[in-house]
């Protein structure tokens, strides 16, 4: 059986350029791997609004900070009110006993006023309230003494009780009225922060949403691109007898896909990739209709361009995304 020079030629120059074209597909794939990585990694650091949500942040944890103090107090004027009303209460029993002369129940209510006393909540201050008084009364104390003190067996005796009396109700109802009106200040204040605290917070959450979002899309993107390289190189390195033709029509639309992406350094106008493998896989198709045409043998300078173009694709593959 005789083989032709052209047929050895042909199966060489085949053989060689497929195992030429796994070893550059392989470099090619890791380095448009690499590549996607960085750009992926620039992307999701520059995805960040910070400026934005620092603002947004900052003002957020100020408004749950004010928020806690407004809770605290208003909560801190609630029990007041309970205990106040309950001081109110012991009060008005001291009043009663003073007028009967009634020693054991005076005392008696006397002991619970002090313990109302004791119970009172003493607040912080808050913007927009008014001192309640709290703090002066725990000083001063109520100013009434026991019922042996006053000798309430006695008409001098029940009056003093009774002024003294009147005095701490005055001051008692002065502090309630305060309380009364802390109260629903830090309330409607805590009210306005907790709706603040919300709207922020959804403002943070959009941010983060649309971000995430948009970096998603644009990760998709580039993947798609790089699919879409890699898949038109390992198309032309095949040397197929259409690789020419879908090449050449491909070529505008490439170069311009790659020029996009950040960090290309493809100019949408020209391609030394496009045009070098162009070159290759024509010359390619030029031996392919030499062989099937029956020439006997292939001119040495066919051949030679053949693998000289092979080589300038390689190389400006490798130039290209490296």
């Amino acid at each position: 059986m005789t083989v032709s020079i052209s047929s050895l030629l042909s199966a060489t120059l085949t053989a060689n350029t497929q195992n030429q074209n796994k070893v550059v597909l392989n470099q090619i794939n890791n380095t448009l791997t690499t590549r996607l990585n960085n750009q992926i990694a620039k992307l999701e650091a520059q995805s960040s609004d910070t400026t934005t949500t620092q603002l947004l942040q900052s003002q957020l944890n100020a408004a749950n900070t004010q928020n806690s103090a407004f809770t605290q107090a208003s909560t801190q004027w609630l029990a007041n009110e309970k205990t106040l009303s309950d001081l109110t209460t012991q009060l008005t029993a001291l009043n009663t006993a003073a007028q009967n002369g009634d020693g054991a129940a005076f005392d008696s209510a006397l002991g619970l006023a002090q313990l109302d006393l004791a119970n009172l909540n003493v607040v912080s201050f808050v913007p927009g309230t008014q001192p309640d008084g709290v703090v002066n009364l725990k000083l001063s104390g109520l100013g009434i003494q026991s019922s042996a003190t006053y000798d309430l067996s006695t008409p001098a005796g029940q009056a003093q009780a009774a002024s003294d009396i009147a005095k701490a109700q005055s001051v008692a109802s002065q502090i309630t009225s305060a309380t009364l009106q802390n109260q629903v200040i830090a309330t409607s204040a805590s009210n306005g922060f907790q709706a603040q605290i919300a709207d922020l917070t959804r403002r943070l959450g959009e941010i983060s949403d649309n971000q995430n979002t948009t970096v998603q899309a644009q990760i998709s993107k580039l993947q798609q691109q790089e699919q879409f390289e890699f898949h038109v190189i390992e198309l032309g390195l095949q040397n197929t007898g259409n690789a020419n033709g879908i090449l050449t029509s491909g070529a505008s639309s490439l170069a311009t896909t790659l020029a996009s992406q950040p960090g290309s350094r493809t100019a949408p106008k020209t391609n030394p990739f496009i045009d070098a493998l162009q070159t290759a896989v024509g010359i390619a198709n030029k031996l392919n209709a030499t062989r099937l045409g029956g020439a006997a043998t292939q001119p040495d300078s066919t051949t030679a361009q053949a693998n000289s173009a092979n080589q300038a694709a390689t190389g400006s593959l490798l130039n290209l995304f490296s």
